[in-house]
Order: C-alpha cells, then sequence, then structure tokens
C-alpha cells in the first residue's frame, strides 16, 4: 500500500510558503502521527498564510491534550491577527480541556487591535 503520508511530508520543507500551506490541506484526510505532527509543526510555520493552513487542516483532527499543549508553545505566532481566527474556530471543539484553556489564557494575554478578537476568546475562557 502506498504510503501517501510519506510522499507529502517532505513538502513541509519547502522554501515556499505557498507549497508548505498546500502540504498541510493534503495532509488533512490522513490521520497518521506522522501527518498530524507535521500539521501541528505547519500551525507554528514563519509564515501566516501556511500557520492558517495549517489550523484548517487539523480542523478535522482530535488532537490529544498533549498535542494541543504543542501549539502552547508558539502562541506568540498563533496571536497574529492573521491567524487567531483560524485557531479559535480550530480551539472550538476542545471546550473543557485544559490545553484549550491555556491557550486561551495565553491569547488574552495578548493587546489584538481588533476587539471582536478578545471579546470572542473571553466568550470561550466564559464557556460560550
Amino acid at each position: 500500500m502506498l504510503d501517501h503520508a510519506a510522499t507529502i511530508i517532505p513538502f513541509a520543507d519547502s522554501e515556499s510558503p505557498r507549497v508548505r500551506a498546500q502540504t498541510a490541506m493534503a495532509l488533512r484526510k490522513l490521520d497518521t502521527a506522522e501527518a498530524r505532527q507535521t500539521r501541528l509543526e505547519l500551525a507554528a510555520d514563519s509564515d501566516p498564510n501556511v500557520r492558517r493552513s495549517a489550523l484548517r487542516a487539523l480542523q478535522d483532527t482530535r488532537l490529544s491534550s498533549a498535542e494541543l499543549t504543542n501549539l502552547l508553545g508558539h502562541v506568540d505566532l498563533l496571536a497574529d491577527e492573521q491567524v487567531v481566527g483560524a485557531l479559535l474556530n480550530f480551539l472550538a471543539p476542545y471546550r473543557g480541556d485544559p490545553a484549550q484553556r491555556d491557550i486561551l489564557r495565553a491569547l488574552a494575554a495578548v493587546p489584538f487591535r481588533d476587539g471582536r478578537i478578545s471579546a470572542r476568546i473571553s466568550a470561550m475562557l466564559a464557556g460560550g
């Protein structure tokens, strides 16, 4: 059987942000540890479009608390106003998970220019 993840994952190291973003999306239906790890790594990419694509690619994947905690180490990158909406959408199904709350608390400390972002984070922390 062809190992699709092994074929796709090397493209995550491309110099092209577009290729890295497409790599994240190509891995979205592959639920292997390697594919999840690569999407998590791309969620911390230097390019905001890659981070957003990686978070969207993780949307249908149920991560463990440990995998979610991995994102906490990258809150500085994920708090980018171009990316935080995708992050909040991704985190919504993890209501009650301690790692989700830790990420939301870290985001709550960020002074977003768009007050709607802070309001949404506060609502999620309040359980809404």
